[in-house]
């Protein structure tokens, strides 16, 4: 009991709902973060709403994604000294207080080895041109894919791989700091390129694994397990025993839809969308208030300490508060730490 999946009606949370719903036959709740406006929110939750049905799922959380969502969540996710933007996350502490949560469980990583859009670079890289033209001879969108595998092959050839991480920090950090992490970013680019060995953009992925720290630090100090199916061992070494040829097209997933094609319900199993959404609020804009912590004065620029612009882009908005709670909740601890010391 007290199992409670990340439900996005998308191919992967969908194979971890029947699998463990239908398989296992494991009593599950459920949480799901959808679009506002009411007609991608239906969208969405044509997908999940079979899905609750289908496996007797007897409670679901749903939050919905509106200006200020994101920004609202942020400050109630557990207070650790460590960044936790995830919406579940942040969510996760007012559930518990609902429901006796144990284990969270969800399909994060799915998308980076087994045939995600992630996965483009090393498909690219592992297709030869004769092997493009056999996969894609019969496929509608076949120019598209044509046009993504010559991208980052050319991306390739000219020692600018495909990288996970970032180009640039948020435009508030100093200058000095930008300057300093696009050295380090051109020198793991320079490494990334000299990478001779298969499935380079799949490694990358791995050494970027700081979401699992997030997920860690979150769900331990709130006594819950998390479960991540398709990030172990076992799934891992199983990602670079796969030929890119195996996982199809990128986004087709071909493997995870070929194995488990009797156990999950084919709506679900063949979405022939991501789920992407968001786009409405792309433009919209966050009022700043309140001034920022001594901690941030070395990070962001001269003229945003210690007022930021009263009107800031969601997604500034949400990077810069990220940064306060962090350096709330690492000089809570630092005064915890002096406290406590006997010396």
């Amino acid at each position: 009991g007290g199992n409670l999946l990340t439900l996005s009606g998308g191919v992967d949370s969908s194979v971890l709902a029947a699998l463990a719903g239908g398989i296992l036959r494991l009593p599950l709740w459920a949480w799901s973060f959808l679009p506002g406006p009411e007609g991608p929110f239906e969208h969405e939750m044509r997908y999940i709403r079979p899905l609750i049905a289908a496996f007797d799922i007897d409670r679901h959380w749903i939050r919905r994604a509106e200006v200020d969502t994101r920004l609202t969540m942020l400050p109630h996710a557990p207070r650790v000294v460590y960044p936790i933007p995830h919406p579940a996350l942040c969510d996760l502490p007012a559930i518990q207080r609902e429901a006796d949560v144990r284990v969270l469980v969800g399909g994060e990583f799915a998308d980076n080895f087994l045939g995600g859009f992630e996965t483009t670079a090393d498909w690219a890289a592992g297709t030869s041109p004769f092997a493009l033209a056999r996969v894609i001879a019969t496929r509608p969108a076949r120019w598209r894919v044509a046009k993504r595998w010559a991208r980052f092959n050319w991306q390739s050839i000219t020692r600018r791989p495909a990288m996970p991480q970032p180009a640039q920090l948020p435009p508030f950090v100093r200058a000095e700091l930008q300057v300093e992490y696009h050295g380090w970013y051109a020198q793991r680019e320079r490494e990334l390129a000299r990478e001779k060995r298969p499935l380079r953009v799949l490694r990358e992925w791995m050494r970027e694994d700081a979401w699992v720290t997030m997920n860690w630090e979150a769900t331990s100090t709130l006594g819950i397990r998390r479960s991540l199916p398709f990030y172990n061992r076992e799934m891992l070494e199983l990602g670079f025993e796969l030929h890119p040829a195996e996982w199809g097209l990128p986004g087709e997933k071909k493997l995870e839809r070929s194995a488990l094609r009797h156990t999950v319900p084919a709506l679900q199993l063949h979405r022939p969308d991501k789920g992407h959404w968001g786009s409405y609020l792309a433009k919209k804009e966050w009022s700043w208030h309140g001034i920022l912590p001594e901690a941030l004065q070395e990070v962001v620029r001269e003229e945003w300490y210690p007022h930021p612009p009263a009107l800031l882009p969601v997604d500034q908005a949400a990077a810069l508060l990220q940064l306060v709670l962090f350096a709330d909740a690492l000089a809570v601890a630092n005064q915890e730490a002096i406290t406590n010391d006997p010396g």
